[in-house]
This record gives structure tokens, C-alpha cells and sequence, in this order.
């Protein structure tokens, strides 16, 4: 079961301490679930793991923390099922916004 993150009453902010523990609960669940489609986690399929931070446009997303949170917990190389392979930052992914539309 997947639980949801309600951040405390009277805030709409999610701690960094919340935010990394449902990260890490959401990545040993994805590595639980792939270990039981067979019989060890080194007879799994190795998962490669590219992460796509969005550009500084998107910093109030937490996107660039939630990566490097990702990125430790599946270091490069990994004896894991998963491992991060590669960063990319999505950089100019879209066009330039008119003054009408950002006003």
C-alpha cells in the first residue's frame, strides 16, 4: 500500500526529513515489487535509471532535491536492481513565454 503525504495542518510545505522518507519508501516498494518477478534480486533484471531534472524554471518543484535524493539512494554501479546510469537536465524544453501569456 502507497501512502500519501499530507503536509501538517496550517502548511502547505513537505519537510526535507518527509520528503526523503516517502522517496525511500517509494523506491524500496518500485524495489520490492521488481525483486519478486524473480526468484533473487541478482537474477533480476537490471534496471537503469536515468534522471531528468527540469531546468531552474521549475525550482519550487523540488525536482533538483528530489534527483539527488533519488541519485543516493541508487548510487551508480549499485549491487541494486536499480541504479542511476545517467543525469540529464532537461534544459530548453520550451519555447519562450509572450508578455500575454505570462500576464
Amino acid at each position: 500500500m502507497i501512502e500519501t503525504v499530507i503536509p501538517a495542518e496550517g502548511t502547505t510545505a513537505i519537510s526535507q526529513d518527509i520528503l526523503k522518507s516517502s522517496i525511500a519508501r517509494f523506491v524500496e516498494l518500485a524495489k520490492t515489487i521488481e525483486g519478486k518477478k524473480s526468484s533473487s534480486v541478482s537474477g533480476a533484471l537490471k534496471k537503469r535509471v536515468c534522471i531528468l531534472p527540469p531546468d531552474f524554471t521549475r525550482f519550487h518543484s523540488r525536482a533538483g532535491e528530489i534527483s539527488s535524493i533519488l541519485y543516493d539512494l541508487m548510487p551508480l554501479g549499485s549491487e541494486s536492481v536499480w541504479s542511476v546510469t545517467d543525469v540529464m537536465p532537461a534544459l530548453g524544453t520550451h519555447a519562450p513565454m509572450s508578455k500575454d501569456q505570462v500576464g
